[in-house]
């Protein structure tokens, strides 16, 4: 037996000869993948993928390039070949003049420029665009976007788990113009992003080491000190006391296949995504011969006489073959983009919990993959992958994703393994030198034996891996934020206390894991005569999954501290015994009510308190600048909390006065939020980058900015959802009384109202710059401001549909409800804006240098002190369709170049509607509510049904009328 190198991939060719990428790869930098926009073209050689049955490829190259003899050489994935470009062709003109030319030739396939990473390893662009749409996208609009661009339409979703994502076929066979077809469709604005399915060169992470014919023992699992220091190991024994996992629990090893007929892994047949052809997950080639100890480190049989065992016996392994190895079996291998997002929605589609990538992607990188990963993490499915082996300072791809648990290397001495790569990113360590695992059996694998010892990050990854299947095994409803939390407090700690760049959290345990699974504790907290008289002492002595219940009290926090709760990153509930009325975390007007910012879990959840009173402190992310953010509650760094049943008041901060998130995911649901302040942004609440948080049946009352977003502030790239919310009497000084949205960020608004509040400039309700906005089923009464009674836009887009606007104003300047400037673009669908005014120009909406589309709506008894009542253009587009405009005060509609799209009415008076007293053209509360005042038999002043009494009949009539004109 001898143990096996896993050497670092060499570039099969050199890339000293490398020129800057042309214009066409630089599409929109939100949309087009950053690495192969920084990536270099290498004019030293091109590519072809070749049509076997057609002319030899000899005969093709030598028509192109006019020479007898061109160097060419076959690669490991089907019909792809690397040429040598010849030297006096090296410039991107001649590599682009040349794959003009071979394109359409007979028997070329694909003609491709090859790309340099940032590491120096090659990557082609094949036929494939790997296209993101925005959500709800059908197939049919995703076709209308496709159209005319070279692209074949979609047919079907490639990938049920991920349905805004796409794989489309460009027709051209020419990889330049299927690169410049990829950034034109990520201009789009339906489109989140688009690049080339790419099929670039990457490595196993392993390390070489020399045979050692005595060592026979698995140190990992358990370490006696024969060859290593006692104990230094994952404490496997202890933990099979417990469990040796459940049959029902998977792991997906994404690798270069796993032998399928091995006779020591405990597996389910595997899946070949590498190949058209149906192949069931296992090798194809003499040089995969990685994925199978990757697996034997997991699911290796138990108590069968064999060398060895997996760290979860009875669980199982599926082989997800990914990655094809190169022919010279240095651990290098060839794959496409696609293959890793198909594995991944393999993974959610058949309920397999955890996921294994023992692989380094060479310096690619792809936002479909990054999409892929925290998508299925959000479906439920743990992810691991190796940091790497390169002796020093690395963090590479996937295992630098948030979504995924990076893993580095232990020695069976305890120490940090010398090949082990490091960083701030690795989350956990794993033994992974030194490691006995199965083998391909006979003449195909590393040794001529049925297992071998192999070394190598690779190695740990999957080990660690193993702990969280057996944490499943007993806990399977677990989310994988809290199987993470699991292993990070559980972990022994090494090195430097606390996390650090060698070890992460730590080295992983699986004895101490599964301690913490079975047995969740509560912890009593109240003002005296119990477990805990100060909140944070029960957090601290809590594990994750434990409950803390707190009784009435005011609790103010310790001196000199920056909150009066910190939760330290763990999945915790925290929950008041009598709610938020009697219970208060006071700040005291020093310090915020709860500081999150360690990664807490979405489950991670706090119930029924009064925040009230907080001073946001100055907060340091590692740069040495000071923010000052959430006045109440503040959520950095991926910590995601649930926020139930919370009043959250009179708290201030430069940002965020009641609540701040930082690339957080937090909840609200059922809160207050009113009165807080903040000397900047988001009086109420603020996102700051990459936010998805969810705010549901909340009420955001008397919040305050002195400069934009009364209520909330969406900063930068920030996605909340707001549901069944009330936003009433806020404001700000310089725009949006409500809300202030920009730099991409995209807030949708479903059955919200906003009434009453104010800003002294801009945007009553709302002011968009460079953002996007929705909003569905919602009232706008009597917002104010001096531009935009409820909205004011700048370079941004909108829709509203089935709205309802009244008495909103701008005070004295432009759009009573709307304001559009500067190249901005709204949709407006079965609204009705009604009695709204505006000082100068458009009672109901003026458009300036944009474009406005209204359909299906009314815009009635509106009023401009200057020209357009209801509809005001002073330059742009405005196109209507099926809509009402009458009753408005001056013009109905100030333009001379809008644009009619049929069944419109245009009047100077609304005609009459049955229930519609006071005359706007559609029925509505004050409506319903001269119907009431004259309630009785007798009374015919509130009559719809025509027989001169106002009852019940003429409350019905009324209903079913609501809205509509008859």
């Amino acid at each position: 037996m001898r143990l096996i190198s896993f050497c670092a991939m060499v570039c099969l060719i050199s890339s000293g000869s490398v020129v800057a990428e042309p214009s066409l790869l630089r599409g929109n930098s939100a949309a087009v993948s950053t690495d192969t926009m920084s990536s270099s073209l290498d004019v030293t050689r091109i590519a072809v993928q070749v049509d076997l049955e057609a002319p030899a490829l000899e005969v093709v190259l030598h028509d192109a390039f006019g020479m007898d003899s061109v160097q060419f050489r076959e690669i490991a994935v089907g019909g792809w070949f690397l040429i040598d470009v010849p030297e006096g062709s090296r410039t991107s003109e001649r590599i682009q003049d040349l794959l003009a030319k071979l394109a359409v030739r007979d028997g070329i396939a694909m003609a491709s420029p090859v790309l340099l990473s940032n590491e120096g390893t090659p990557a082609m662009p094949t036929s494939t665009v790997l296209v993101r749409f925005q959500e709800d996208l059908t197939p049919q609009q995703a076709n209308l976007v496709l159209e005319g661009r070279g692209l074949q339409l979609v047919t079907e979703l490639p990938w049920a788990s991920f349905p805004s994502m796409y794989a489309v076929t460009s027709n051209s066979r020419n990889g330049f113009e299927v690169m410049q077809a990829a950034s034109s469709l990520s201009q789009h604005a339906a489109v989140r992003h688009a690049e080339i399915d790419m099929l670039f060169q990457g490595k196993s992470s392993g390390f070489d080491y020399p045979n050692d014919p005595d060592f026979e023992f698995c140190w990992g699992l358990h370490n006696d000190g024969t060859y290593g220091q006692v104990d230094a190991d994952m404490d496997i024994l202890e933990a099979w006391a417990t469990t040796t996992g459940d049959p029902s629990i998977e792991v997906l090893i994404m690798d270069t296949g796993v032998q399928q007929d091995h006779p020591e892994i405990n597996q389910n047949p595997g899946v070949d995504f590498t190949s058209d052809s149906d192949y069931d997950g296992g090798p194809q080639n003499g040089c995969d011969k990685h994925g199978t100890p990757v697996a034997g480190c997991v699911s290796a049989y138990l108590n069968n006489e064999s060398l060895m065992a997996g760290a979860a016996p009875d669980c199982k392994t599926v082989s997800s073959r990914c990655f094809v190895s190169d022919w010279f079996c240095s651990g290098g291998w060839w794959s496409q983009y696609s293959n890793t997002v198909s594995a991944l929605d393999y993974a959610v589609q058949n309920d397999i919990e955890i996921t294994n990538n023992s692989n380094l992607y060479g310096g690619w990188r792809s936002f479909t993959i990054d999409v892929a990963y925290e998508e299925s993490r959000d479906a439920g499915v743990v992810h691991f992958a190796c940091a790497g082996n390169t002796e020093d300072w690395y963090f590479g791809y996937p295992a630098s994703l948030p979504s995924v648990i990076s893993v580095s290397a232990l020695n069976q001495y305890g120490n940090f393994a010398a090949f082990s790569s490091y960083s701030p990113g690795v989350t956990l360590c794993a033994p992974g030198e030194w490691i006995l695992s199965t083998d391909r059996t006979g003449e195909e694998g590393y040794s001529d034996e049925d297992y071998a010892y192999v070394s190598g990050t690779s190695f740990a990854s999957p080990y660690a891996a193993s702990v969280a299947a057996l944490v499943l095994s007993e806990r399977p409803g677990l989310s994988p934020q809290e199987v993470e939390n699991i292993l990070k407090a559980s972990a022994v700690d090494y090195g430097d206390p606390g996390t650090d760049i060698l070890f992460g959290w730590g080295v992983v345990n699986a004895n101490n894991a599964l301690q913490v699974v079975l047995s969740p504790q509560t912890h009593d907290v109240c003002p005296s005569g119990c477990d805990y008289s100060s909140l944070q002492a029960a957090i601290d002595a809590a594990v994750n999954g434990d409950t803390i219940l707190v009784s009435p009290g005011v609790y103010t926090g310790d001196p000199l501290t920056a909150a009066v709760m910190k939760t330290n990153g763990k999945q915790l509930t925290i929950q008041s015994t009598d709610g938020a009325d009697v219970t208060i975390i006071d700040g005291e007007g020093v310090r915020a009510g709860l500081l999150c910012d360690n990664g807490e879990p979405i489950d991670m959840v706090v119930e029924g308190f009064t925040f009230r009173n907080g001073q946001a402190v100055d907060y340091d992310f590692g740069d040495g600048i000071l923010w000052n953010l959430g006045g109440g509650i503040s959520c950095l760094s991926a910590s995601s909390p649930r926020i139930v049943d919370c009043i959250i008041e009179n708290n201030t901060a430069e940002y965020g006065g009641g609540i701040y998130g930082y690339v957080s995911d937090f909840k609200l649901e059922n809160c207050i939020i009113r009165n807080n302040t903040a000397s900047e942004y988001g009086g109420g609440l603020l996102v700051a980058v990459d936010c998805r948080s969810v705010i549901s049946n909340c009420s955001f009352i008397g919040n305050h900015a002195d400069i934009g977003g009364g209520a909330l502030c969406c900063w930068e790239n920030d996605e909340p959802i707001f549901n069944d919310c009330v936003f009433t009497s806020n404001s700000a000084s310089v725009g949006g009384g409500v809300g202030f949205i920009q730099d991409a960020s995209f807030a949708n608004f479903y059955d919200c109202q906003f009434d009453l509040n104010t800003s002294d400039f801009r945007g009553g309700a709302f002011y968009l710059t460079s953002g996007r906005a929705e909003w569905y089923d919602c009232e706008f009464n009597e917002n104010s401001a001096v531009h935009g009674g409820m909205l004011w836009t700048e370079s941004s887009n909108f829709e509203i549909e089935n709205a309802v606007a009244t008495g909103n104003s701008a005070s004295s300047g432009n759009g009573g409800v709307l304001c559009l400037t500067t190249n901005s673009g709204g949709m407006m669908r079965a609204s009705t804006f009604s009695e709204n005014t505006a000082g100068g120009f458009g009672g109901g909406a003026s458009v300036t240098m944009s474009n406005l589309t209204i359909q299906s709506s009314t815009i009635s008894s509106n009023t401009a002190g200057n020209d357009g009542g209801g509809l005001h253009l002073d330059s742009g587009t405005l196109f209507l369709q099926n809509t009402v405009v009458c009753g408005n005060s001056a013009e109905q509609i100030a333009a001379t170049n809008w644009a009619d799209q049929g069944g419109n009415t245009i009047e100077e008076e609304c005609e009459g509607c049955i229930g519609d007293f006071d005359g706007n053209g559609s029925v509505g509360i004050d409506d319903l509510l001269t119907l009431l005042e004259n309630w009785g038999e007798g009374n015919p002043d509130g009559d719809v049904s025509g027989d001169g009494d106002t009852t019940i009949d003429d409350l019905l009539i009324l209903i079913g009328v609501w809205g509509e004109c008859l």
